[in-house]
């Protein structure tokens, strides 16, 4: 455990990491339309198995979301991180030997995402434990890296498969995806106090009590006689 403070520049710095993680997986996931033909042009003309292919890992984005959960909740955000860094990783190294797409169902389709999705857990749960006063904020900075990375690798896929054909493109992008590890280095697990000890949550709470407190019930029971008069 490490004495850094929730909202401090290590905060930030967490922040701008994990924006980089979502650039990586908004690329790699939303990019199904340019996997597609690239897809097609290497192993032929089936729209029903690239089909399938490219949007199974946005699928398993989603559907692994679970094991995110228990991997963070048992080993903290640093640990989710860089295991699903190393697995999307792996699926796209893997992927370079790719002869058919069955086999990139597997490399491609199922084990990048899963590791996406898993990575992405514990990038967002850092963000609830770095951030306290500004977590609002840094979330809406983190989901701008989706759509960032749609607009980056729409060219840099493209770029590396003229220049280094198919199984090129999967060893470039590994390469990039390994760089989720070092991002999940900095998520370093911090001593945080209680929420409920916080001074933004009591601030919170002091507000709802109030508005709570002058609650005028007279309302609803005019409304509900006007009900009875109709």
């Amino acid at each position: 455990m490490t004495n850094i403070k929730r909202d401090s520049g290590w905060s930030w710095l967490v922040l701008f990491c994990v924006v980089c993680c979502q650039v990586v997986l908004g690329g790699i996931c939303l990019s199904g339309g340019i996997f597609y033909i690239e897809f097609t042009n290497a192993f032929g003309d089936k729209p029903v198995e690239t089909s399938w292919l490219c949007s199974l890992p946005i699928t398993m984005w989603f559907i692994s979301s679970p094991i995110g959960s228990v991997l963070t909740n048992r080993y903290g955000c640093r640990v989710c991180s860089f295991v699903g860094g190393i697995l999307a990783a792996l699926g796209l190294s893997l992927s370079y030997f790719a002869t058919s797409l069955t086999y990139l169902f597997f490399s491609h389709g199922f084990l990048t995402g899963l590791g996406l999705g898993i990575n992405y857990n514990g990038c967002m749960s850092a963000l609830n434990v770095y951030f306290d006063k500004y977590k609002t904020l840094a979330a809406g900075i983190a989901s701008i890296g989706h759509n960032l990375g749609l607009v980056i690798f729409a060219d840099l896929i493209s770029f590396l498969v003229e220049h280094f054909a198919l199984k090129g493109m999967f060893l470039v992008l590994s390469g990039l995806t390994f760089n989720l590890c070092a991002c999940a280095m900095v998520m370093f697990p911090i001593s945080v106090e209680k929420y409920a000890q916080t001074d933004h949550f009591r601030t919170a709470t002091v507000m709802k009590t109030s508005k709570r407190n002058f609650i005028n019930f007279s309302r609803f029971f005019c409304v509900e006689v006007m009900c009875l008069l109709t």
